[in-house]
């Protein structure tokens, strides 16, 4: 049987995972937790750990032949050919516009013209307003 305790959460909403919990699912101090809920239950596991899953339930799934990284390299160049040969698609498989974000969301693009006050981030701001 696994390991079990009861803990109560305290006024802050912070639980103690006991040390004979954290053996048995392998959580280190210092570890990156995720915490997310499954059928009503809380789960709490590391990321190294969700990863295995995820791995494992998509490799118990995965209907292809070959495997899901040589599949999507073979999309990505069938998908680079046919825009090399101006057969872009659909508009539609690009992505909503809305998907970029802000142009000041771009960053810091630096000073192009001497002008410290007026970088091309700056402009391209101005022209959206």
């Amino acid at each position: 049987m696994s390991p079990h305790a009861e803990v109560a959460v305290n006024n802050q909403g912070r639980v103690t995972i006991p040390a004979q919990v954290r053996r048995a699912a392998g959580i280190e101090p210092g570890d990156s937790v995720v915490v997310h809920v499954e059928d009503g239950r809380v789960v709490i596991e590391t990321r190294a750990r969700l990863a295995a899953r995820v791995r494992r339930d998509i490799a118990r799934d995965w209907e292809g032949v070959g495997s899901v990284v040589d599949e999507l390299a073979t999309e990505r160049r069938a998908a680079a050919r046919a825009e090399a040969a101006g057969d872009v698609g659909d508009v539609g498989d690009v992505g909503d516009v809305g998907d970029v974000g802000e142009v000041g969301d771009v960053g810091e693009v630096g000073d192009v013209d001497g002008d410290p006050e007026n970088t091309p981030a700056d402009e391209a701001e101005d022209e959206v307003r």
